[in-house]
């Protein structure tokens, strides 16, 4: 079966969602499958001539669902190749200095401070000791004499046209620019101007909870509902730490409040990050796939970068 790009297909369907719950009253004959199915394909443009039943819409969620997998297949390979060459300590650095960064830009309190709430999910995603987050909260709290860190969004260009962005916090940006472009060249890639590439990908708040906490037999079904309970954007599939989770994708402003919600509905996320979302993806061959994985890792591999960010996929067999 040929490859079917439907990256962006949770959107149309949120909207149909969100027309359904209005117009739910007035078609009571139509299941609710269906029902849903119809109105995504409405949004979507698609011609209906051959949409009848629950089972075309079952048909048609696991193309989606499929196609998503494209997206976990390269996110398992980044984290797995991140689990076995980086070390527990580097990642409690790196985590700490960007806890530090966030409190001194945006103040103590997770509450208003969104990168704060990001980097505390992220800290217990990894298990770091709760002392050493408060530690590292109130030494930034209380000023002190720290080299002045700058947080710099580096862009660029890898395998197969492929787009990165990478996060970093640098004391330098003269030296960790020189460094980054080499590595960049080292792998097949460049280092692109700045707002060359950023503007193919979206800030979110990326909220995970595990499937199975979801009480329904379908918990992606069940989360485009819940989705617009609590005003999210998108929903996918996802797998994090080994888990296969939900995904609640929302606007950076109401990552806090968007958690809550889910809390108060017994759904407990397992994390609640802030990440650039591509908006399209680029599908890699076998050979471009392993360089962008020896770039990806040699990027994270670096003392000064926080995160990478790239819009790559992988097509299924």
């Amino acid at each position: 079966m040929a490859s079917i790009n439907l990256c962006r297909l949770h959107s149309p369907m949120l909207m149909a969602l969100r027309y359904q719950a209005t117009a739910r009253r007035s078609m009571p004959f139509i299941t609710r499958s269906a029902q849903s199915f119809a109105l995504d394909v409405k949004c979507l443009g698609i011609t209906t001539n051959r949409l009848k039943s629950a089972t075309d819409y079952t048909s048609w969620n696991k193309i989606w669902v499929r196609e998503m997998a494209g997206h976990n297949k390269w996110s398992k390979i980044k984290h797995k190749k991140a689990a076995n060459d980086t070390n527990r300590s580097n990642i409690f650095s790196k985590l700490i200095r960007d806890v530090v960064h966030a409190v001194k830009e945006g103040g103590p309190d997770p509450e208003s401070n969104y990168r704060l709430a990001s980097c505390l999910s992220q800290a217990k995603a990894v298990n770091m000791p709760k002392s050493t987050v408060e530690s590292a909260i109130k030494s930034a709290s209380g000023g002190g004499n720290e080299e002045a860190t700058d947080q710099v969004l580096y862009e660029g260009r890898g395998p197969g046209n492929s787009a990165y962005l990478v996060e970093v916090l640098t004391t330098n940006r003269n030296r960790t620019r020189t460094q980054i472009r080499q590595i960049f060249v080292k792998n097949g890639g460049s280092l692109a101007d700045p707002n060359s590439i950023i503007f193919q990908f979206s800030r979110k708040g990326c909220i995970a909870v595990e499937s199975s906490s979801i009480n329904s037999q379908d918990p992606l079904n069940k989360s485009f509902e819940l989705a617009i309970e609590i005003g999210v954007e998108d929903v996918k599939e996802i797998e994090f730490n080994d888990k296969n989770c939900i995904q609640f994708i929302c606007e950076v402003s109401r990552l806090n409040s968007c958690v809550k919600s889910l809390q108060l509905m017994q759904l407990e996320p397992i994390s609640s990050t802030l990440e650039y979302l591509p908006q399209a993806a680029v599908e890699l061959e076998q050979s471009k796939m392993i360089q962008a994985a020896k770039l990806v890792e040699a990027l994270n591999e670096h003392e000064d970068v926080i995160r990478v960010y790239d819009n790559i996929f992988i097509a299924n067999d």
